[in-house]
């Protein structure tokens, strides 16, 4: 999004509400259906549970510029 012009802040906030909700939406379908194995989905749960909120607290410390460049190489990586 950052790419297209809009600005860090809107890109972050709106990629953080399009993950939420597609995680959402998959983890629903995925237990109506039975496809969850709770033996390796719990331990990442709480892994995440305990690191969301350290990297929130470093993400104000870390400049936006870097963090499109991390992206950027991510990005490059993945379509290389």
């Amino acid at each position: 999004m950052v790419f297209l012009g809009i600005s860090f802040p809107i890109a972050r906030t709106a990629g953080l509400f399009t993950n939420f909700i597609s995680t959402s939406s998959v983890t629903l379908y995925n237990l109506k259906r039975r496809l969850i194995d709770f033996k390796t989905a719990i331990p990442i749960i709480f892994g995440s549970v305990i690191v969301a909120p350290i990297g929130a607290y470093i993400s104000h410390y870390i400049s936006e510029k870097i963090v499109e460049i991390v992206f950027s190489l991510f990005w490059y990586k993945i379509f290389k």
